[in-house]
């Protein structure tokens, strides 16, 4: 996945959250990095105590988006870059969205950032140049996956999902948007009036 390919890259040390204890086992297991059993609405990390956060495909699917992304300007330190693939919706969606996804629009996804301490450096729409590696580990993810789920509903339901989203990038009705934003400084407090 990305946190490998980004530890390989750039010689990072990242570290995983997953709200699912097999999955977060499995990704430990293939990709040999330390994985937390978390989710977003609280993760087990001190106030500032990370230098960055890249968060792919999450923002969508997670009933609070406001809440998780005060979560990760908690945990970043003060000026830390936020990394955000999100997949965006191009105005009024017409083919219904895949189960447990809400696409924010880029007005709303920007409205929501500035509103949780975050400003925008950069953003990109349909970002494409995949790493080679990462593209690899990913097929490698599927192969295990289905090898090992081949028959479980669950795996079923991905599927149908994932026919959902080609559908609706298909139409133009969803793009993904990448962006790169930093924690802004929390606003200091007022002093105290001056005694003479």
């Amino acid at each position: 996945g990305p946190a490998a390919w980004a530890a390989e890259r750039f010689g990072v040390r990242p570290i995983l959250l997953e709200p699912m204890p097999a999955a977060g086992r499995a990704a430990a297991r293939l990709f040999g990095l330390p994985v937390l059993a978390a989710d977003g609405a609280r993760v087990p990390l001190r106030d500032g105590s990370v230098d960055a956060v890249w968060c792919l495909g999450v923002l969508d699917v997670v009933p609070d988006m406001a809440a998780l992304l005060r979560e990760i300007r908690r945990v970043l330190r003060p000026g830390g870059s936020l990394g955000l693939l999100v997949v965006v919706a191009q105005g009024r969606q017409v083919l219904p969205a895949p189960e447990g996804n809400a696409f924010p629009t880029r007005r709303e996804l920007g409205d929501l950032l500035a509103a949780t301490g975050f400003a925008v450096l950069r953003q990109i729409d349909r970002p494409d140049g995949t790493p080679p590696s990462w593209t690899r580990r990913a097929e490698r993810v599927a192969a295990e996956v289905a090898s090992r789920h081949r028959a479980d509903r669950a795996l079923a339901l991905a599927d149908r999902q994932s026919e959902r989203f080609t559908r609706l990038f298909a139409a133009g009705q969803i793009v993904f948007r990448l962006v790169h934003a930093v924690g802004r400084p929390a606003p200091r407090p007022p002093l105290p009036p001056v005694k003479e």
